[in-house]
């Protein structure tokens, strides 16, 4: 690109996005959305959960305040995004059972699929999307595409929920 500096030009290629309508469906009322704003949407409750429970960290002490689960997925309690490699037709079976609350909060499980991110268009049915271990099974329209799948880890506090997230890619192989 000739507009970019020469200081930058080891960043290229990249690309570039435009400001485009996405979707969105609230899953507490069920409402759907279609707008530019919605993509940061599904995350505002987690984002306004955290500020609320960050500004407890700075005037109480540990035990007064809430602070985030941890998303363990196969045992694994780094943050990292976990990938698979899989085939059309498999099922795939996913565990976050070793999730826990450094306070001690009662956990609560979603899985959901993140369209935007994956190149698969159709979409994944999750056995159990509400419990710790969920499964599925790929789809043979998926060959050759990426499926994302989000864990949502909330604890139950009173205080404000606070969310943890794991990102799982998932290649199917043609």
């Amino acid at each position: 690109h000739r507009d970019i500096r020469e200081e930058e030009q080891q960043y290229t290629p990249f690309a570039a996005y435009i400001d485009a309508e996405d979707f969105w469906k609230d899953p507490v009322t069920g409402e759907e959305y279609h707008n530019s704003n919605v993509p940061v949407w599904r995350w505002r409750r987690a984002m306004y959960n955290d500020f609320r429970c960050r500004m407890d960290w700075c005037v109480k002490p540990y035990a007064q305040a809430n602070h985030h689960p941890q998303a363990i997925l196969f045992g694994d309690d780094s943050r990292c995004i976990f990938q698979m490699q899989v085939k059309p037709g498999e099922k795939i079976e996913l565990d976050a059972s070793a999730s826990k609350d450094p306070d001690g909060d009662p956990l609560e499980f979603r899985w959901w699929q993140y369209p935007e991110a994956g190149t698969y268009g159709g979409e994944i049915t999750f056995s159990t999307p509400e419990a710790p271990k969920t499964s599925f099974v790929i789809p043979e329209d998926a060959a050759g595409k990426e499926i994302h799948v989000i864990l949502q880890v909330r604890d139950r506090n009173d205080i404000a929920p606070l969310y943890a997230y794991r990102r799982i890619i998932i290649r199917v192989s043609n």
